[in-house]
């Protein structure tokens, strides 16, 4: 469904480029869940941005994606126009930000069934109404009138999740989905987004720093660090035996009762282009050649890679 091939991200600082994204490559097939885990700052944002097509003024990317058998080169993000709501769907961290608090939640759903399925007004606010429904946004007519603003946070997630799945997308992007909501909604957005996944056979990208919401809905994870992929698997296998340290380092970052946290602060140089590998200012495992060599992703066992000197 989806490859994505030396993705690159920067930035000019001067006579200079910081790549905040630096040659990533991964897969994403239809009918599965490929979360993109990491701490904030990691680059996920960014990476579901230029898939999105809707990276930042004054950010340069680099590589290309194969989406659908065609090939869409990062530097042409114009060419994602034709992609973005009737091919690709995105559902953002924060709904207040995105959705308009001047137009009814029911005509921003019903807009893009008008422009990319040329249904009228009509036929759209219908299609939208049992989007609606689906979904849990009830009673479906009064909500369609209702403002953003009327709405709670939850109402607000699915409002968008309606938007980016309105005209059925067949790879659909999710950044941070559940943050700012309470365990009870948050579960019932993963399983929309579960449904729709199984339902549609579409690819989702899920974009989390919480390893818990990429446990529960995954299938696939690539966890990233400083920009680049530093380690690729099953959930279970990355979950139940983490071989890269940052990974581990991630794991044992999850509150609990039986011992306090101890996560090393983060260097002020990580993420830059040393020559090394990204994570050595705070890796337990380091070596001299670490700080020499960026290593490659390696196999590591089937269907399982990790950029590391030292895996096993």
């Amino acid at each position: 469904m989806l490859e994505v091939r030396n993705l690159r991200v920067g930035f000019r600082q001067g006579r200079t480029t910081f790549w905040a994204v630096r040659g990533i490559s991964f897969q994403a097939a239809a009918g599965e869940v490929t979360g993109l885990v990491g701490e904030s700052g990691s680059g996920k944002s960014l990476s579901a941005l230029a898939i999105a097509g809707l990276l930042p003024a004054g950010a340069t990317a680099a590589g290309e994606m194969v989406f659908a058998g065609e090939r869409y080169p990062f530097t042409e993000q114009r060419l994602w126009q034709k992609l973005r709501g009737r091919r690709i769907g995105m559902v953002f961290q924060d709904p207040q930000s995105s959705l308009n608090p001047l137009i009814p939640v029911g005509k921003q759903v019903a807009e893009p069934l008008r422009l990319h399925r040329n249904l009228s007004l009509r036929e759209a606010e219908e299609e939208a109404k049992k989007l609606f429904a689906r979904l849990g946004i009830n009673p479906a007519a009064a909500r369609m009138r209702q403002y953003p603003h009327q709405l709670s946070g939850g109402m607000q997630q699915r409002v968008l999740l309606a938007a980016a799945i309105a005209c059925r997308p067949p790879l659909l992007l999710a950044d941070e989905p559940t943050t700012a909501l309470d365990v009870t909604v948050q579960a019932q957005i993963l399983k929309l987004l579960r449904d729709y996944v199984d339902r549609e056979k579409a690819a989702l990208v899920l974009i989390s720093h919480d390893l818990g919401v990429i446990a529960q809905l995954a299938d696939r994870v690539l966890v990233m660090c400083a920009g680049t992929l530093v380690e690729t698997g099953s959930v279970t296998d990355i979950m139940s035996k983490p071989l890269h340290p940052y990974t581990q380092m991630l794991l044992a970052s999850l509150p609990r009762l039986d011992k306090p946290l101890n996560i090393p602060a983060l260097p002020e140089e990580e993420g830059r282009d040393l020559g090394g590998c990204a994570f050595a200012g705070r890796c337990p495992r380091l070596v001299p050649g670490c700080l020499k060599k960026d290593p490659p992703l390696i196999t590591a066992g089937p269907g399982r890679a990790v950029k590391c000197l030292l895996p096993f």
